[in-house]
């Protein structure tokens, strides 16, 4: 299972003994789960889910043909549904973006680094690229692997960010050869190494498996 499998399940409120595995053997699904956890309220409010009546549309109309002006002049307040429908619009629209941005954010404009990644003689014929996006939060990332065997049952394997002094981060898991997205709460700048091992899913989340896939001249 995935990072993003986990996520998508978990938001679903969907409960494995897959999924438990594997979140207790992915420090970053762990980190993320706060949040998810915030999204899964949003998304279990009914008003959320509620249509929000017919006079939204002539609301939204409205506020783009008044611009910024609508924020300096006074206007007659409106019939108690449009404010309900406004609410629960804005509701929906935090939810789903809140959902856009965690799982699309990669994509939305071109990375900040490249990195072709170097398989090792553990994975012979495997062939990955990393997409990077900086932000003030950490680091942000696509794999996108090839020729990388299926990692097996009680196994997966995990990306790693390390610094030049020997420091470790984790940055998500998967399962196998196909498009990953990643995530470290550090700076590349700091730790510069990219790399992915197997790992065995036996709740020990120190770094101890077979390396895979390193960045060149590491």
């Amino acid at each position: 299972m995935t990072c993003e499998e986990w996520s998508a399940r978990y938001l679903a409120g969907e409960v494995s003994a897959q999924a438990e595995a594997h979140l207790r053997g992915c420090a970053s699904c762990r980190r993320a789960r706060p949040q998810l956890d915030q999204l899964r309220s949003r998304l279990g409010d009914p008003a959320v889910w509620e249509s929000p009546g017919p006079g939204l549309a002539e609301d939204v109309l409205d506020s783009v043909r008044a611009g910024t002006a609508a924020a300096a002049t006074p206007r007659p307040a409106r019939p108690r549904h449009r404010r309900r429908g406004w609410r629960l619009a804005g509701a929906a629209a935090a939810v789903l973006a809140a959902l856009a941005g965690f799982a699309l954010w990669p994509r939305a404009e071109g990375p900040d680094w490249r990195l072709a990644l170097e398989a090792t003689t553990e994975a012979p014929g495997a062939v990955a690229s990393v997409e990077g996006w900086r932000s003030v939060t950490g680091t942000r990332m696509q794999l996108d692997v090839e020729g990388l065997a299926p990692s097996g049952e009680g196994a997966y394997y995990a990306i790693w960010l390390t610094s030049p002094d020997g420091r470790h981060v984790p940055a998500g898991t998967f399962r196998g050869s196909g498009t990953v997205v990643g995530w470290a709460g550090v700076g590349r700048d700091e730790f510069p190494r990219v790399w992915v091992t197997l790992e065995q899913a036996d709740g020990d989340e120190a770094l101890s498996g077979t390396t895979v896939l390193d960045t060149p001249g590491a």
